[in-house]
């Protein structure tokens, strides 16, 4: 008989965040799914967009892949003011 509780989406979001190192960049899960003990997580920050697979029976990451967010995209996370040119935070 299997007793082990399988960790929630936020736990096993926490531990791909964990893994990645993120802590102060203000993360912004994009897209969560979960399907056969697998949680698939799509994270930006203000210049990276992670994609994470986390085994929720043992909160092992399994799998991390990283691309720079275009300008557009990055454009989003800076601040500026009206009579200014954007300016990366």
């Amino acid at each position: 008989m299997n007793t082990r509780k399988n960790l929630t989406t936020e736990q096993a979001l926490g531990r791909a965040l964990v893994y990645a190192r993120i802590e102060n960049e203000d993360p912004r899960c994009l897209f969560s799914n979960y399907k056969d003990g697998l949680c698939h997580f799509v994270v930006t920050t203000a210049y990276l967009k992670y994609e994470f697979y986390v085994n929720t029976e043992d909160g092992t990451v399994l799998g991390i892949d990283t691309q720079p967010l275009l300008y557009p995209e990055a454009l989003f996370f800076c601040e500026y003011d009206n009579d200014s040119q954007p300016a990366v935070a």
